[in-house]
């Protein structure tokens, strides 16, 4: 599979990529849902992120700058 970067992305492209996390934040919704909101980076740029879902789950697997 070729290496895709950030400055490659298009809007509605498919990405299973691995990047480093620039940062973190559990955030709530208007409606008081936490969801994270995350700043992917790699050596290309940055590229906002939002994890919507199993919030209690996934956050704890990795912190700023994994």
């Amino acid at each position: 599979m070729e290496r895709k970067f950030i400055s490659d992305f298009q809007e509605n492209m498919t990405v299973s990529a691995f990047f480093v996390v620039f940062s973190k934040d559990i955030r709530k919704t208007k409606t008081e849902k936490e969801y994270l909101d995350l700043t992917l980076m790699d050596k290309s740029g940055t590229i906002n992120a939002k994890i919507w879902d199993n919030v209690d789950s996934v956050s704890p697997k990795f912190e700023k700058g994994a």
